[in-house]
């Protein structure tokens, strides 16, 4: 096989905000090295290169084409666990892969390195050599990073095609990971105020948490205060660089907050390597490794 396309933004298909893009570029990432592949991203829906340096170029791709769109666990698991280099080459048969996922296909290859180390080794990769931000997105992290050393995301749930204030309002499974009591959550983050009052602290959510909860009153809070905007779910995506920023602030935090659902928070856990700790729907913070930033589906 000559190349893994990371196919992303497709109708019809599970893509998902960033976080989730991160998993399935990284896991593409693992199949390319595992197979001795070149990889490629091909981003449909938003202009990728406006932020970063990364350019598909589609008339690179010359020869058999196949397609692999699978967003459930056990599917990948089936189909990649214990499979040697030459038995996926078989499996699939062709010149690229097109491969659309948002889970975790690389904890399936039968790789020599240690889970955690190799996992730590692919994420090292994302911002350094696959996806390059550009100074326009660098200078306004920078701004942030001079000050701000812990980090707290706070997702609420998917931004479905309504309000915030209805998405709030309106609670559907798995789609609200700190649940819907704003009060609750202003209580956990006063918590962990209090327990860094030294630091400076960057917030960043999936809502217009300024809407909700009043934070002027701490001094050592700072945030990119632009609307948030889903990468899939929105249909205005004026001030999309505040996904990014958001994300790559979080990569450089000393210490992170992250909500225990959320592949925004869970991705920046892994490549920041600082402690991590996560906030659980019942508004429980416990220390987590690696490994369960990584997996959802233990």
């Amino acid at each position: 096989m000559k190349t893994i396309i990371y196919e992303c933004g497709l109708p019809n298909t599970l893509s998902g905000g960033f976080g989730d893009r991160v998993i399935g570029i990284i896991s593409c990432l693992a199949l390319s090295e595992y197979l001795g592949a070149q990889l490629q991203i091909s981003w449909n829906d938003t202009p990728l290169c406006e932020f970063f340096d990364y350019l598909y170029n589609p008339n690179d791709i010359q020869g058999i084409i196949k397609s692999f769109v699978s967003h459930n666990i056990d599917d990948l698991k089936n189909t990649f666990s214990n499979k040697t280099p030459i038995q996926i080459n078989e499996m699939f048969a062709c010149d690229h892969l097109l491969f659309n996922t948002n889970q975790n296909l690389w904890q399936y290859l039968s790789v020599n390195e240690p889970y955690e180390m190799y996992t730590s080794q692919l994420f090292a990769k994302l911002f350094t050599t696959i996806l390059k931000p550009k100074p326009l997105i660098m200078n306004i992290v920078k701004q942030f990073t001079k000050y701000a050393c812990i980090g707290v995301q706070l997702r609420f749930g998917d931004v479905i095609m309504n309000t915030e204030r209805e998405q709030i309002n309106n609670p559907q499974y798995n789609h609200f990971p700190l649940g819907n009591d704003l009060n609750a959550v202003q209580k956990i983050l006063q918590q962990i105020i209090q327990e860094n009052a030294e630091n400076m602290i960057f917030v960043t959510s999936d809502i217009d948490i300024l809407r909700y909860i009043d934070l002027s009153q701490y001094r050592n809070i700072v945030m990119y205060n632009k609307p948030s905007v889903h990468i899939e779910r929105s249909v205005d995506k004026d001030g999309l660089d505040k996904c990014f920023v958001d994300f790559l602030v979080l990569c450089e935090c000393k210490k992170l907050y992250i909500t225990a659902e959320s592949n925004f928070g869970r991705c920046p856990g892994i490549i920041s390597g600082s402690p991590v700790f996560k906030i659980n729907s019942k508004m429980e913070i416990s220390q987590c490794n690696i490994t369960e930033m990584a997996c959802k589906h233990l």
